[in-house]
């Protein structure tokens, strides 16, 4: 297993689609982010509206994700992130229905695909049981189930017969 710092524009997407979720609850991704997730960057608030922050969250991810590769190869943690700009790296979009129910998209499997490299890179002995760790790791879970239960093959099945 190795482990490297994400791209600060992949980790950057993160952030963001973290900050959609968060701030727009169920109803604008036609799932929940984990209370795990909420709980964990709890300090990633703005202090006058209270909603959750990109910039801050992506600095949270960039910590951890450092944290995790220094621990693997026993060096010294630089958990200052780079300066990114978040202009151009949202890949989430607006529901989609088909069918009576939200329709599967590219972007939940790139969205899918972003979560995974995350919680990889941080499945370190360093950081493996960090709350934030955890909780990237549920909403990873929380996204696949959409993804399978939304699929046309999975509204397809049978439901309770063989």
């Amino acid at each position: 297993m190795s482990c490297f710092i994400m791209d600060e524009r992949a980790l950057a997407a993160l952030a963001v689609a973290a900050e959609k979720l968060l701030n727009h609850g169920f109803d604008y991704f036609g799932f929940d982010a984990p209370r795990s997730l909420y709980d964990a960057l709890a300090d990633c608030r703005t202090e006058v509206y209270r909603d959750y922050s990109a910039p801050l969250i992506y600095a949270k991810l960039y910590a951890l994700n450092a944290r995790a590769c220094a621990g693997r190869y026993r060096e010294d943690a630089d958990i200052t992130p780079p300066d990114v700009d978040f202009s151009g790296v949202d890949v989430t979009h607006a529901p989609q229905y088909a069918d009576h129910s939200y329709k599967v998209c590219p972007w939940h499997y790139q969205l899918a695909k972003l979560v995974d490299c995350y919680c990889y890179q941080t499945d370190e002995d360093a950081t493996r049981g960090d709350e934030l760790a955890k909780a990237m790791r549920e909403l990873s879970n929380t996204l696949r189930g959409f993804i399978v239960q939304h699929s046309a093959d999975y509204m397809a099945a049978p439901w309770g017969t063989l």
